[in-house]
């Protein structure tokens, strides 16, 4: 259903759906993940680079969930207010391209405040969806900032 072209996922020719992509992120060196008892990255926010033209109408979107799994196997959705326990959407950290206006590539900063956790295993899923053959939906990446300067989004 999808195909990547010049670094990004799109739908293919007449091609209609919904598509879901697991993008893992891997973590296993200090300070990161708390093994040695200093105080644990935090995942302050991530940047989303996509195109939805149709901006905030609902023929295509992007959206993206950034999930955890515990050492002992609890599947959790980062950054839900409250205490952040199981699948509960909307969590804050969830990005969804029908929220902004634009119909033209862009990269979005979506803030999301999560300590990493020791022994977790850490992935984003993002959906692609297109339900008319004359927008464009692609998803071309996610990145990091070091939170010094964040770009206008």
């Amino acid at each position: 259903m999808v195909e990547l072209v010049a670094g990004g996922w799109r739908f293919v020719g007449a091609t209609i759906g919904r598509v879901t992509l697991s993008c893992p992120l891997p973590i296993q060196a200090f300070p990161a993940d708390m093994s040695l008892g200093f105080a644990s990255t935090v995942m302050d926010s991530y940047r989303v680079w996509y195109r939805d033209s149709d901006g905030p109408a609902n023929v295509t979107s992007v959206k993206v969930i950034p999930y955890l799994r515990t050492d002992l196997g609890v599947l959790s959705n980062i950054g839900l207010f409250g205490s952040g326990d199981g699948i509960v959407p909307p969590g804050v950290c969830q990005f969804n391209s029908n929220s902004y206006p634009h119909v033209v590539f862009k990269a979005i900063v979506k803030n999301c405040n999560h300590a990493i956790q020791l022994n977790a295993l850490y992935w984003f899923e993002v959906a692609l969806q297109r339900t008319a053959t004359t927008q464009t939906v692609e998803f071309h990446g996610i990145d990091f900032l070091d939170g010094t300067q964040r770009p206008p989004g």
